[in-house]
């Protein structure tokens, strides 16, 4: 019962942090002026699109790692007792899931990065999307916002089609 509410408390926090990466690798070219050295390269732009892509989804996911292992040592320093190896790894690979699809979620945040040629406009829209998210879970239409989906896989650990084909 502790890791499934602590990870539960900390899936907004997943999003916000897995948009900040996205955000970061987007958009400080544009602040730092260095895209124009970027599209100088001899590199086609949908090879640097998808290394980006790439390095995201690597730190995000050693993102969701660090929090998984740390949620595991503040249990552990908390005493919480009643743990197992199979019950350890069943939430963790359901966290991993939910990570992969929070990670995909956060791509428009990438994409905003690119438009606005900065990384403070996705985390702004971001904050936004988590107010609406908690909105609209209490509202009962988590199964049909996109945000909300992973939390949503999260809770009951299964979804249905139009909530992937949402997610996607």
């Amino acid at each position: 019962m502790y890791l499934t509410d602590l990870l539960n408390n900390l899936a907004p926090l997943g999003l916000i942090g897995y948009t900040f990466i996205a955000a970061w690798v987007f958009g400080r070219e544009f602040t730092d002026k260095t895209i124009k050295d970027l599209l100088a390269k001899p590199v086609s732009r949908s090879n640097i699109v998808l290394s980006k892509l790439l390095v995201i989804l690597a730190w995000s996911m050693l993102l969701s790692i660090y929090m998984f292992a740390t949620a595991l040592a503040v249990g552990g320093i908390l005493g919480v007792t009643g743990w197992s190896a199979s019950l350890i790894w069943n939430i963790f690979l359901k966290f991993i899931i939910t990570s992969l699809l929070f990670i995909i979620v956060t791509t428009p945040g990438a994409f905003l990065a690119n438009v606005s040629k900065g990384y403070l406009a996705p985390l702004g829209l971001i904050l936004v999307i988590v107010i609406i998210s908690n909105v609209l879970a209490s509202f009962g239409f988590a199964p049909y916002f996109p945000w909300t989906i992973p939390s949503v896989f999260q809770s009951i650990g299964f979804l249905n089609l139009g909530s992937i084909i949402r997610a996607c």
